[in-house]
């Protein structure tokens, strides 16, 4: 990674503050994806809290802000092996007021339960280049001075706190500019105001287990309250599954309770959800990033059953209670199975946020770390790639270079089908999107791409 390129100014563009969410949830795919090997004993759950707005209109810097989350969490997730991570967004009182926007600082604070830091490191090596308290462990020991360069470039500002073996508190904040109209782009989804407005008639449950032995799910239950609070102005009221005539419209749980109220008979849980639950109303939570349980909890309570993965946001609890129907794997992936993508990308954190998210759509993928590594792979076999998502910055060969022979290697070849090349990049001034469709790129977009943009480039092929 090169700290100089880090501290290039990015062109300020709208941020919709919901993305937070999306980057969390992409940034911890990425940390799954590379956990299924291991055998972790505990689970560790990621919850995002941030204040319930009529709107999240910011002209911000979102690349400055995803390559800090992305280091944040990232620290977070690697040095948390049982416990949480909490993601809390604060918005506090503005300090200036004009016609068109207010300025109010916005604080981003990451606290988890890992094995935290001395204070000795904190002072003299945290913020350090190539340095980690662990010498053993995995990675540049980069990745907090990058956040330190960032920082100091948007005039932000951050405090670390931590205890060892109690884990570790970071607090980032910067001054927003919080537009009083919207954008002409922008991109706001409706699903909070959806699922507030079908909750207003409705009660909404939270189901529990008497028994709060298990210290991870009253955790995690507790989490989710204040995300419905804080997040989305709701006050659900606790309930035991048994009590069927105090259930509401809308139901949730965190899946470790359905697995000890049935003390994992899952027979005996289809029986249970069956009697009380109206399929079309359960919400089940997941409870931790390395346990995928939704497969387990579907098949036990019903198809229709919606089940949210790790980490828990409000945009995802909205989405949910909104949503009607749920499509099977099957269905979703049926068209897009036969795609292959070749990913391009020389930054080994998002490679990992590709991976995961082209995972997630169970489609078919190569990666290569360079251009040159990627016209070598495309020349080899074109006719395999229908979708390239191209980096533009890297060392060996630049995205331009490389979509400018893979374009020579189309002509040459009159047979071969045209392959649609995306230009992923964190730099989005006008003489870099002019440069990249010169080049023959055929989208230009920012980083962070997600899921739901990766999908309609499939569906464009």
């Amino acid at each position: 990674m090169d700290l100089g390129k880090v501290t290039e100014d990015v062109v300020e563009s709208v941020v919709i503050g919901r993305r937070f969410e999306v980057m969390a949830s992409n940034i911890q795919r990425s940390f799954e994806s590379g956990t299924e090997e291991e055998n972790l004993p505990e689970p560790v759950s990621v919850f995002l809290t941030m204040p319930s707005r009529d709107h999240w209109w910011i002209k911000s810097s979102p690349g400055s802000w995803t390559r800090i989350l992305t280091n944040l969490l990232g620290n977070a997730l690697k040095y948390t092996k049982t416990g949480s991570v909490q993601i809390t967004i604060d918005i506090e009182d503005a300090i200036q007021t004009t016609a068109e926007a207010e300025y109010r600082p916005v604080v981003l604070t990451v606290q988890d339960s890992g094995i935290g830091m001395t204070s000795d490191f904190i002072k003299s090596g945290l913020f350090a280049p190539f340095q980690q308290e662990d010498t053993n462990s995995k990675g540049t020991g980069l990745g907090m001075s990058v956040v330190k360069s960032i920082v100091a470039n948007i005039d932000g500002k951050i405090r670390v706190s931590s205890e060892v073996n109690k884990g570790t508190r970071i607090r980032f904040s910067h001054v927003a500019k919080f537009l009083t109209e919207p954008p002409s782009s922008d991109g706001t989804d409706d699903y909070v105001a959806l699922a507030l407005g079908a909750i207003h008639q409705d009660q909404l449950c939270l189901l529990t287990s008497k028994d709060e032995a298990d210290e991870h799910a009253f955790r995690s239950r507790e989490a989710v309250l204040r995300i419905l609070h804080r997040s989305l102005g709701l006050e659900p009221f606790k309930v035991h599954f048994k009590e069927s005539e105090s259930l509401g419209n809308f139901n949730m749980t965190v899946d470790r309770d359905l697995f000890h109220e049935a003390e994992r008979d899952w027979k005996a849980l289809k029986a249970l959800c069956q009697k009380v639950i109206h399929p079309q109303r359960l919400i089940v939570l997941g409870s931790s990033i390395y346990e995928d349980t939704s497969h387990r909890a579907k098949q036990a309570t019903e198809t229709s059953t919606i089940y949210i993965n790790q980490p828990i946001g409000p945009r995802k609890i909205a989405r949910a209670i909104v949503q009607k129907k749920v499509r099977s794997p099957e269905e979703s992936s049926a068209k897009e199975t036969t795609k292959q993508l070749l990913l391009v990308e020389d930054n080994e954190i998002n490679m990992r946020l590709l991976v995961a998210l082209v995972k997630k759509l169970k489609l078919s993928y190569q990666c290569a770390e360079n251009g040159l590594v990627a016209v070598e792979r495309y020349t080899a076999d074109p006719s395999s790639f229908h979708l390239i998502l191209m980096d533009m910055s890297m060392p060996v060969m630049d995205g331009f270079r490389a979509t400018e022979l893979i374009r020579q290697h189309e002509k040459k070849n009159s047979s071969l089908k045209h392959c649609m090349i995306a230009a992923i990049t964190g730099v989005t001034s006008e003489q870099a999107r002019k440069d990249a469709f010169s080049s023959g790129v055929d989208k230009f977009m920012a980083k962070p791409i997600s899921m739901k943009q990766i999908r309609a480039l499939i569906e464009d092929i």
